[in-house]
C-alpha cells in the first residue's frame, strides 16, 4: 500500500541468527504487472538488474526490471536460513 505504481518488492523472509531476527529481504522491481500481485504471492522473476539511486536503499542499489513474471509454488522452507 502506498508504494509507487508500477513497482513491487519481491523477496524472502530470512533468519540470520535466530527466530527473533527474521526479516524480509527484497529488491525493488519495476514491472507493468505490479498490480497483479499481492503480498504473499509466490512468483519467479526473470529481470535485468541496474544499479540506481532509490530512497528506500538510502542511496544506490539494485533495481530489477522484470522481463517475465510467472506464478510459482511456495518453497518447502519459506524462510531462508542464513545461519
Amino acid at each position: 500500500d502506498g508504494f509507487k505504481k508500477g513497482y513491487l518488492v519481491p523477496g524472502r523472509s530470512a533468519m540470520t541468527c535466530c527466530a527473533d531476527d527474521i526479516a524480509f529481504l527484497g529488491f525493488i522491481c519495476k514491472t507493468e504487472e505490479a498490480d497483479k500481485y499481492k503480498k504473499g504471492d509466490w512468483i519467479n522473476i526473470t529481470a535485468e538488474i541496474k544499479m540506481e539511486f532509490w530512497e528506500d536503499y538510502n542511496g544506490v542499489g539494485p533495481v530489477l526490471y522484470a522481463k517475465e513474471i510467472v506464478p510459482a509454488k511456495a518453497p518447502k522452507n519459506e524462510v531462508i536460513n542464513l545461519v
